[in-house]
């Protein structure tokens, strides 16, 4: 392991599990913390992957530079978006209806003449991740983004533990 890396792994149920009354849990998150948190790495990976089509979800977030995102298809097929940091918005989790289910998503809102036409990017939605497991990916998101705009006031805001209560919605 590297010096100036923390790692923290979770097992999460997907929406599809949670309904299907699966036991085990199905989904997997990785978080990676370098550099003193200026930079963080989430992974989201189907643990049913041999019997499922996607293989995993990731996040690069890197608070001076860009947030990256990729999804990992069958047969090593990559999908890839790119936001720079000043075409950044912000990230929040929506309530939506979908043929007559609630449920929730963590998009990212865009600012700029190169998203007119698409403003608003989900983020994790293949792999259909439980409420819970979204809320703690947008904990730390924020977390990130709060501690490095206050880290010249000497302010941190770490947020590793799944057990503090979540912050609102931005």
């Amino acid at each position: 392991m590297e010096p100036h890396m923390k790692i923290a792994n979770h097992k999460y149920y997907s929406r599809h599990a949670k309904y299907a009354g699966i036991t085990e849990a199905d989904l997997e998150l990785c978080i990676r913390s370098y550099d003193n948190d200026a930079v963080v790495r989430i992974e989201l990976f189907n643990r049913q992957f041999g019997s499922q089509w996607l293989q995993s979800e990731k996040l690069f977030y890197s608070w001076d530079l860009a947030l990256q995102t990729e999804t990992v298809h069958t047969f090593g097929r990559k999908t890839i978006q790119c936001v720079q940091r000043g075409h950044l918005y912000d990230i929040v989790m929506n309530e939506v209806i979908e043929n007559l289910d609630v449920k929730y998503m963590l998009i990212m809102r865009t600012k700029g003449g190169m998203f007119d036409r698409k403003p608003i990017i989900p983020l994790f939605n293949a792999l259909s991740p439980s409420f819970e497991c979204l809320q703690h990916i947008h904990r730390i998101l924020h977390g990130h983004s709060l501690q490095n705009e206050n880290s010249s006031l000497g302010e941190t805001n770490q947020d590793f533990s799944i057990s503090k209560p979540s912050s609102a919605a931005s």
